[in-house]
């Protein structure tokens, strides 16, 4: 039976099911998963963070009169980037075997694709406000997707390794975010 509350919705239905060819092995080796981070997955997640580390930088190196436009743009790159994860959760809800998330007419769809949605409307909105309050807003969604993700991946949804790859890069975001809120 589902529980729709936050901390359930990614596991009121069964675990995945590994896909086999005729032969029962995983398609294109001994795994259905990777055994660590893919290298396109942590090469470009590291370069994701780069911009976070200069503009945190940037908004304490600076001359003042610089300073309010740096905090600006780290605030909409980390509201960018937010929803991009969002995004991510968003497609592992759609992207999961059809029968998993369709039950009972796509009511199980509902709020896995509306926790998607979350980033997006928070980061939007963190860039309403003053920069200090929106920069530390932006760091307490970050890990607040980080959550989401972990439930993610002890429920199946997600790869085991994602969260090895957004422990390091939320910690990275969340301190160039409050860093930034500092300057």
């Amino acid at each position: 039976g589902g529980r729709l509350g936050a901390s359930g919705i990614f596991d009121d239905v069964e675990e995945p099911q590994a896909v086999t060819d005729s032969g029962g092995r995983p398609p294109g080796g001994a795994g259905t998963e990777p055994p660590g981070i893919p290298s396109p997955a942590l090469s470009l997640g590291a370069a994701g963070a780069l911009p976070f580390v200069f503009l945190a930088l940037a908004s304490h190196l600076a001359p003042i009169d610089e300073r309010d436009l740096i905090r600006s743009v780290l605030m909409a790159y980390g509201a960018v980037i937010l929803s991009f994860l969002g995004g991510i959760i968003w497609g592992l809800a759609i992207g999961a075997p059809f029968g998993r998330v369709c039950r009972v007419g796509g009511a199980a769809l509902w709020p896995r694709l509306g926790i998607g949605v979350m980033p997006s409307l928070l980061g939007w909105s963190a860039l309403f406000m003053p920069h200090a309050s929106g920069l530390a807003v932006l760091s307490l969604c970050f890990l607040m997707v980080f959550a989401v993700d972990l439930r993610l991946t002890r429920s199946g949804w997600a790869p085991r390794w994602y969260p090895k790859l957004r422990l390091p890069l939320t910690a990275v975001v969340c301190a160039s975010l409050l860093a930034g809120a500092l300057s």
